[in-house]
């Protein structure tokens, strides 16, 4: 037994990801990083994690390292679709998170008040989203809400790594402008950093015990607005 959880420990401790945030699609238009004129924001060319659970409390949690605001905003309708493409990289254990704040251009995002709008777990089959979606060369997709209120708003795509000792957290942001929009999002908010204690069940869990979404329901963060 205390070999079997030596090579355990040691398999998840190599579990490191590298990767980030290299484009966005947004109601069927593509950006990439390397454009001119694009909605991603900039980050330092250092594609480990954004922050780790010991490190909970790093400003660079919000929107990656030296992250420099987007140079413009994307339009994209209430109700639309947008589909982050991150690179090659990420382990295969863990759920994409998606914020959006009211933050204009420029905005610093330390001081942004998210609300969470979206989650992708494991599935019912056993299948984490890094496979199905990023692996497979696919976006992982969010659908805004139709209730965000017209406005500039800060999309904080983020990927846990459950395969880190400790949990790593990927982060990456987007600019977009919203349009035909409803009266506002109801639901908590929260501040990267300050969003997680580091001590969340859902940043603690070891993937080999999860084999289904009731396996790992208590995802960090708040609800998702509504």
């Amino acid at each position: 037994m205390i070999g079997k959880l030596t090579v355990l420990a040691a398999a998840l401790a190599t579990a490191n990801a590298h990767a980030f945030l290299e484009t966005v699609t947004v109601d069927g238009s593509s950006y990439s990083k390397t454009d001119s004129d694009t909605p991603i924001w900039a980050w330092s060319p250092d594609n480990g994690p954004a922050a780790t659970v010991e490190d909970i409390n790093n400003p660079n949690i919000a929107c990656h390292a030296n992250a420099e605001p987007a140079t413009s905003a994307a339009s994209v309708a209430a109700g639309g679709t947008v589909g982050f493409g991150w690179g090659q990289g990420l382990h295969k254990w863990g759920p994409f998170l998606t914020y959006a704040a009211k933050c204009d251009l420029g905005c610093d995002p330390n001081s942004a008040e998210f609300y969470k709008i979206g989650e992708i777990n494991i599935d019912e089959s056993g299948e984490w989203p890094v496979p199905k979606y990023v692996d497979a060369g696919q976006d992982v997709p969010v659908t805004l809400p139709s209730s965000m209120e017209d406005g500039t708003y800060l999309l904080r795509t983020e990927n846990i790594n459950l395969g880190a000792i400790p949990a790593e957290i990927y982060a990456g942001c987007v600019s977009v402008k919203v349009t035909g929009g409803g009266s506002g999002l109801s639901g908590e908010t929260v501040k990267f950093p300050g969003a997680y204690t580091g001590e969340e069940p859902g940043l603690t869990k070891q993937p080999y015990d999860v084999t289904g979404p009731s396996d790992y329901s208590d995802l960090p963060g708040p609800a998702v607005a509504q």
